[in-house]
This record gives C-alpha cells, sequence and structure tokens, in this order.
C-alpha cells in the first residue's frame, strides 16, 4: 500500500517538474520518500528539484540518502557533479557577496560572470542574484531577462515574480510586458 501511495506522490511530482512548477513538486516528493525510504528515484528527483532551484544543501542531503538507500549510480554522480561545481564556485561566490556588500556591484557581476560554473549559474537561486547584480549595474533588461528564466523554472517563484513585477515600472516599461510573460509561462491569458 504505502509502495502504490509512494509511486502515486512521485509521479505526481514528476508532473509538476514537467510543468515548471518545483513548489507542489517538492511537497509531492516529499511525500513520496515518506512513504517509502527506499523509493531512491524520487530521492534521486527530489534532490534535482533542489539543485535547480539553488538549494545545494538539501540537493546534498537527497542524494546521500538515494546512495544510502541502494542507488550508488545515479546519486553518486549527482552528488559527484554537485561538489565540483560547489569546490570551483563557491570561492567565485564568496567575492561576489563580499564585492556586493561593499557596493561594487559592477565587479562582483564580472566575477559571477567570469567565475562560477555554469552548471551553478542555471540555478535558479543564482539567476536571480544575478539579475539583482545587473539591474543595480543599469543593465535592465538583462536583469529581466534572468528573472523571466527563473521565474520559467518554477511557476511557484513568488521573488521572481515580483522582481519582474516591480522592475519594469522603474525601466520605464509597461507592466502589461510582465503580463504577457507570466501568461506566456502559466499557458493562459486571463490569469492576471
Amino acid at each position: 500500500m504505502v509502495d502504490r501511495l509512494s509511486s502515486y506522490y512521485y509521479n505526481r511530482g514528476l508532473y509538476y517538474v514537467y510543468d515548471n512548477n518545483m513548489a507542489p513538486a517538492l511537497e509531492c516528493l516529499k511525500k513520496s520518500v515518506c512513504c517509502n525510504r527506499r523509493n531512491t528515484t524520487a530521492w534521486n528527483l527530489l534532490g534535482l528539484c533542489f539543485y535547480r532551484l539553488g538549494r545545494f544543501g538539501m540537493a546534498e542531503y537527497c542524494w546521500v540518502e538515494s546512495i544510502k538507500n541502494g542507488d550508488p549510480g545515479d546519486a553518486s554522480v549527482y552528488l559527484d557533479d554537485l561538489k565540483a561545481d560547489i569546490s570551483a564556485g563557491y570561492p567565485f561566490l564568496g567575492k561576489v557577496c563580499e564585492l556586493s556588500a561593499k557596493g561594487r556591484y559592477k565587479e562582483a557581476l564580472k566575477v559571477l560572470d567570469e567565475g562560477v560554473p555554469e552548471g551553478l549559474k542555471k540555478t535558479a537561486a543564482v539567476l536571480k542574484y544575478a539579475g539583482i547584480l545587473k539591474y543595480i549595474t543599469g543593465k535592465k533588461d538583462s536583469a529581466a531577462k534572468l528573472w523571466e528564466k527563473a521565474a520559467a523554472m518554477d511557476k511557484s517563484d513568488v521573488q521572481a515574480f515580483l522582481y519582474l513585477h516591480f522592475a519594469p515600472a522603474r525601466r520605464d516599461k509597461p507592466v502589461e510586458k510582465v503580463k504577457k510573460v507570466i501568461s506566456t509561462i502559466f499557458g493562459k491569458k486571463d490569469r492576471m
């Protein structure tokens, strides 16, 4: 019974992942592994979702659990890739934060663009942060594009939508563009 329930929640989570709707995907996948802690497929997908959002500690935890529960294959590869990205990227991300704290945003953006590994740059958290840096340095259209990418990765990411909602007004662009982006992401024109 619990195995079937675990499979049900896994399949629901997978549906939400394909729909780029991470909040319900995470909830379903968490329920899946609660029902069956040995469901390594669910652990792996849960880890991938956390990675995509930039929640690396949680991604690592999921893949370690997957390995503990009998999946030395995919989870080990994901874990090795994560560790490689973190060891290569964290010194640069630390430097980006340090420069940002000092108000040296252009330098921080340069370090982010040149030093952070591509895998980390494609996560929602880094996309949003890079968008903020671009916005502060006057690259407002580039910032909006990064926030659009982050919003497209996760329809339930309120932060990205708030950046998109408020930034265009300051960029002398109508809010209608934001509504168009949101309706494209959600697939409905009357959503707003």
